[in-house]
Order: structure tokens, then sequence, then C-alpha cells
């Protein structure tokens, strides 16, 4: 039994429209994983914000880079709490 703690991340917007499915293509590419939860937070009908968690283990420092690297999701990434 996988026994390793769901990280929650969010991703900050920054001029492109982000959806739940360009991130999951993200992640899936890099790293195999697929985001849960996917809660978008809008203003004026774009994205500002996505918070999402991810089950095991992926360091913040990697998902930032894949991030800033995605063509589709350019943005910064902060981890928030660790769901126990």
């Amino acid at each position: 039994v996988n026994n390793s703690p769901i990280k929650e991340f969010f991703i900050k917007h920054q001029g492109k429209i982000i959806t739940k499915q360009a991130l999951n293509r993200v992640l899936n590419k890099f790293c195999k994983k697929s985001a849960r939860k996917v809660k978008m937070i809008c203003e004026r009908g774009y994205v500002t914000e996505l918070r999402f968690s991810i089950d095991g283990d992926i360091e913040n420092k990697n998902l930032c880079e894949l991030m800033q690297n995605a063509k589709d999701l350019k943005g910064g990434c902060q981890e928030g709490r660790i769901a126990k």
C-alpha cells in the first residue's frame, strides 16, 4: 500500500488560459502522474489560479520547472498544505 501523502499545489496564472486538461497533459508527459481535485479560480472569465493535488511524491522544485517549461502552462507554482 502506497502511503505517501497527497501534496497540494497551486499554480498562479501568467497570461495564458490554463485548463485541467492542459495541466494533466503536462503532468502525464513529465512525470506520469495526474492531478486530482482540480479547482480553478477565475476572474473576469480567465483562470487565474489552479489548485490541485497529486498523489505520491513529486518535488515542488521539479513541478515549478516543468510548469515554466511547459508550453501550455506558463506560471509559477507553490506547494500548499500537505494533506494528511
